[in-house]
């Protein structure tokens, strides 16, 4: 269970494990429930497919969005936004998995609280490094495949928000303190 939370201790581990199920599923299987719960899957053996329904225009499209490998935990977007999945798991292997229900996760909140806390403090940074690192993707995809700086703030706005370019003195100023602090926090002279 560390493998997944490392922040738990030993004891902590061995109580949530003892609230979970353990289930196999084939090769080519669809994990189904995924779509309709608010449940977490620890992914322990395996490797899986994730496909999404997608509209594009008057079409409706099923991408492929990534392989993922275990260890992994997956479901903590609905299981923290209280919303369902569209996303479709399918097994590309032989897997094994432990099933955290919603129902007893409420067990361990009130049971348990501090595993509890530690399961929502992992799922949210995972969450917020999944969103990071996809927003990172994106930004690098627009600034290398666009022509102009103009071009490229067009596309940051239509697809991330609102966007401007900082003035060449704040930037400055930022990057000039950035690398100040970095230098003290080394421990180097400037």
């Amino acid at each position: 269970m560390k493998q997944f939370i490392p922040e738990l201790n030993d004891d902590e581990a061995k109580t949530l494990i003892s609230f979970m199920d353990e289930r196999n599923i084939p090769q080519g299987s669809i994990l189904h429930g995924f779509r309709f719960t608010k449940d977490l899957y620890f992914l322990k053996t395996g490797r899986i497919e994730i496909c999404n329904r997608v509209k594009m225009g008057s079409k409706t499209l099923t991408v492929h969005i990534s392989s993922i490998q275990a260890p992994h935990i997956l479901g903590e977007s609905s299981f923290m936004l209280d919303n369902r999945e569209n996303f479709i798991i399918i097994a590309a292997t032989k897997c094994s998995y432990l099933e955290l229900t919603e129902k007893k996760f409420d067990q361990i909140k009130m049971s348990h609280p501090a595993i509890a806390l530690k399961i929502l403090e992992h799922a949210g940074k995972q969450m917020a490094r999944r969103l990071s690192e996809l927003q990172e993707r994106i930004i690098s995809k627009m600034s290398e495949k666009s022509l102009s700086i103009d071009l490229t703030m067009q596309m940051m706005t239509q697809f991330i928000g609102k966007t401007t370019q900082c003035t060449q003195e704040l930037q400055d100023k930022l990057f000039e303190k950035s690398e100040h602090f970095q230098n003290v926090i080394t421990n180097k002279k400037v």
